[in-house]
């Protein structure tokens, strides 16, 4: 194992993709008003965690790249956006995407490299080495998370 577990439990500590989602576990059924998930590729395992987690009176929006190949290559599941759309999650594109933001209700937004996808974070087997941190919700932060929602189509 890389990481020493007990040195990641501070909120301005680097978090792996395994710590994020257990933050994002816990931050998700406390959502009020929107959830925002920014993830270039975006899997069905990972769709299925978040509407696990996800309350039913939340707004829920994501933005993904959706390059035909990144859907060829299997890195974006088209099936996982129709559930996500099934499940009145809103889905938008934006092609030039690299960005992954998890932001709820503008409190709580985490920021790093890890995608919305089972080996981003980790929700079964061992996944990618991700590093992620927690960002204020300050004015700033949320004008470029607007931006980006702005920005897709």
């Amino acid at each position: 194992m890389l990481l020493d577990k007990g040195l990641l439990e501070s909120e301005e500590n680097i978090l792996d993709g395994d710590k994020l989602r257990h933050k994002l576990e816990s931050a998700l059924p406390q959502a009020r008003s929107r959830i925002t998930f920014i993830s270039a590729y975006v899997t069905q395992s990972a769709i299925d965690w978040l509407s696990e987690f996800k309350p039913k009176n939340v707004d829920a929006y994501i933005v993904c790249r959706l390059l035909p190949s990144d859907v060829l290559n299997g890195a974006t599941q088209l099936s996982a956006l129709i559930v996500a759309l099934n499940k009145n999650i809103k889905v938008l594109c934006l092609h030039s995407l690299h960005a992954k933001i998890f932001a709820i209700d503008n409190e709580v937004i985490y920021v790093g490299s890890a995608n919305l996808t089972n080996n981003g974070l980790k929700i079964y087997g061992t996944g990618n080495l991700e590093a992620c941190i927690k960002v204020p919700g300050n004015n700033l932060n949320l004008r470029f998370i607007q931006n980006i929602l702005d920005s897709a189509t």
